[in-house]
């Protein structure tokens, strides 16, 4: 099969699936194809050559989607921990005010009058 025997919208898939502008004439649609497969492969066994590109790109597409699952689980991972830190920050935050109260209690004469020596 030569390249005019395509037709411009079988052209403009082939780019497509190429990754190419699809835009233009028909010579410049086949041009645009060859530059880019010099060896003519798409224009060799048609659909399988159409299922292999989409296979490929389908390929990369997992690939991406596995390393945006794992990237989303390390952040997952990370925001819990913080929350963990937070959580015991806070936990430490309150048994320190316990503390200061209690001591500022002691402190302090229940019935409001003043504890002092006498010299002796």
């Amino acid at each position: 099969m030569l390249p005019t025997d395509f037709k411009v919208s079988k052209l403009k898939q082939k780019c497509l699936s190429l990754g190419l502008a699809n835009t233009g004439t028909k010579p410049e649609l086949i041009n645009r194809l060859l530059e880019a497969d010099p060896d003519g492969n798409w224009m060799l066994n048609s659909e399988e050559h159409d299922r292999t590109i989409v296979e490929q790109h389908s390929e990369v597409s997992d690939e991406e989607a596995a390393e945006a699952v794992s990237f989303d689980r390390r952040e997952l991972e990370f925001a819990k921990q913080r929350a963990e830190l937070a959580e015991r920050e806070l936990a430490v935050m309150r048994r320190e005010m316990e503390l200061l109260c209690s001591g500022q209690k002691q402190s302090q004469p229940v019935d409001g009058s003043t504890t002092s020596r006498k010299a002796g």
